[in-house]
């Protein structure tokens, strides 16, 4: 069972509802966790068997958190000050002999490096000589990638800490989930 810190964001299953709610844990317990529930502020108990039993999901980077943050979009890039998203999305384009179609296009998706403003031009050109069918993709041994808002949520509270709070961020999901 993954053991989740303080200060993190998951989803939690609801099975009377069906559903799952966003929380955010606020210490360790000695048989879970104690939580906020972010669409009502109440705390509550968060056991290790409701999480193996009804199962909880993380909550992924995507455009609405980002743009809830302020970060700016050009393309692929995501920026904000010296914080530097990047979509590592992949693609292969090939020609094909069907009479309706002329392309077929597959595309991976890396998640997205957390980059500094100085790292901008290495990454980019590490980026370019990525190769769709290689398994080992060896830019991510040399920058951060996530698909996790807790990395971003993460970095923009080290950066940023003034500007940036817990609070904020727990608004934020409330109105983008």
């Amino acid at each position: 069972m993954e053991k989740f810190k303080p200060n993190t964001y998951i989803e939690l299953f609801n099975p009377a509802k069906n559903n799952y709610f966003p929380i955010r844990i606020l210490e360790n317990t000695e048989n879970g966790y104690k939580a906020l529930i972010l669409e009502n502020g109440k705390e509550i108990n968060v056991y290790d068997y409701q999480l193996k039993t009804y199962g909880y999901r993380n909550i992924w980077i995507n455009e609405k958190i980002l743009n809830g943050l302020k970060f700016k979009k050009n393309g692929l890039e995501y920026k904000l000050n010296d914080i530097l998203l990047f979509e590592g999305l992949i693609g292969n384009l090939k020609s094909i002999d069907h009479p309706f179609y002329l392309f077929e296009f597959s595309s991976k998706h890396l998640g997205f490096a957390i980059l500094n403003k100085d790292e901008l031009k290495d990454f980019k050109s590490d980026y370019e000589k990525i190769k769709y069918n290689d398994n080992e993709q060896t830019i991510k041994e040399k920058y951060t990638f996530s698909s996790d808002i807790n990395d971003v949520f993460t970095k923009l509270t080290e950066t940023k800490s003034n500007k940036f709070d817990y609070d904020l961020f727990d608004k934020i999901i409330v109105e983008n989930k």
